[in-house]
């Protein structure tokens, strides 16, 4: 009897072949795949910091802060008042490194007129969002006042202007 060998297939000794063309697979699939955080993003597990700004080009209106969320950080001088005429007050909010995690931060400011007199309050939400991917949204919300100014929102920017007046 003679002994022969069975070979399942016709390919001799290119194991170290088929390593290396798998390991090229898992390098394309890897650099395909792989999310690289932006700076904005910070590090992943980290915080995400967004600085909004609160703008006051009304001419004879000064703002003052009256109720800020602990989520809210002052960056400005003095921290609780807007002057009129360009002023600008700004506040940095974090959210943490998890995902999807919402950070809201109201904020309320009392509105007063050239005498001092309140003529009304205006109140918004800063709110940054980390969504599921790492993502990061920031944007101001629930803007609403009792004071004769106008406002807009802009992205991060917040901006105080006159009453049109026909």
């Amino acid at each position: 009897m003679s002994k022969e060998q069975a070979h399942i297939s016709n390919v001799k000794g290119s194991t170290i072949g088929v390593i290396l063309v798998l390991f090229i697979l898992l390098v394309i699939v890897t650099a395909v795949f792989y999310v690289r955080p932006t700076e904005d993003d910070g590090p992943i597990g980290g915080l995400s910091t967004r600085t909004f700004s609160i703008y006051n080009n009304t001419s004879a209106y000064t703002l003052y802060a009256t109720s800020v969320s602990s989520y809210a950080t002052p960056i400005s001088q003095p921290p609780d008042i807007l002057y009129p005429n360009g002023g600008l007050n700004q506040y940095n909010v974090t959210a943490s490194g998890s995902k999807n995690v919402t950070r809201r931060a109201p904020i309320v400011y009392d509105v007063r007129d050239e005498a001092g007199v309140s003529v009304g309050t205006l109140q918004f939400t800063l709110r940054v969002r980390r969504g599921g991917l790492g993502s990061v949204t920031a944007t101001i919300v629930d803007v609403s006042t009792t004071a004769p100014i106008n406002w807009s929102v802009s992205e991060l920017i917040l901006t105080l202007t006159n009453p049109i007046l026909f």
